[in-house]
């Protein structure tokens, strides 16, 4: 008789919703932090896409009568409103060492500017990679706190967006009102 492998037991991603004015926000968590932050039409959309982006994971919906750190965060984001301990939120991204340096340069890009492909190319030491950017820009799960809306073309228009440009356009505008005040 020989033994069995033990079974693998499946990832647990919790998630959560708001509802904003840019539309429903889901928001997931395992157990190493915040893996995705999406934009979607529905909390049934939004649960599709998230077993789309973690497949063999368990997701459970938790919703939280105490707003966590990321709820707040996504809360205030999504109204224009200054949140300052980003930083202090765990990620869980996930990603290629290239797609990972993209987002840890995207998240050092000011709120309330905006920076083009080849400059963020330029800043991660691959000034020759600004579609390899785009395309880690658009791999991007967790809107807002790796804020790939600011990124804009050379010419200084507004590029696409996963969740849609009304939604970049927005959180650009709110971002740089906010700054202003």
């Amino acid at each position: 008789m020989t033994a069995q492998p033990p079974a693998m037991i499946p990832e647990e991603i919790q998630y959560s919703t708001i509802d904003s004015v840019l539309g429903t926000t889901l928001i997931a968590q395992s157990i190493r932090g915040v893996c995705a932050v999406q934009f979607c039409d529905s909390v049934q959309d939004g649960a599709r896409e998230l077993a789309r982006l973690f497949p063999g994971a368990r997701t459970i919906f938790a919703p939280n009568t105490l707003p966590s750190m990321a709820e707040r965060a996504i809360q205030a984001l999504t109204t224009g409103q200054q949140f300052d301990t980003l930083s202090a939120i765990a990620l869980d991204t996930r990603g290629t060492p290239f797609q990972e340096a993209v987002w840890r340069a995207l998240r050092k890009v000011p709120r309330g500017a905006s920076i083009s492909y080849s400059q963020l190319a330029a800043a991660i030491g691959k000034p020759r990679a600004a579609r390899a950017v785009a395309a880690a820009c658009g791999a991007n799960r967790i809107a807002l706190l790796i804020p790939c809306h600011r990124i804009i073309r050379g010419n200084g228009e507004l590029s696409g967006y996963r969740w849609g440009q009304h939604r970049k356009s927005l959180l650009l505008e709110w971002e740089r009102v906010s700054v202003r005040s």
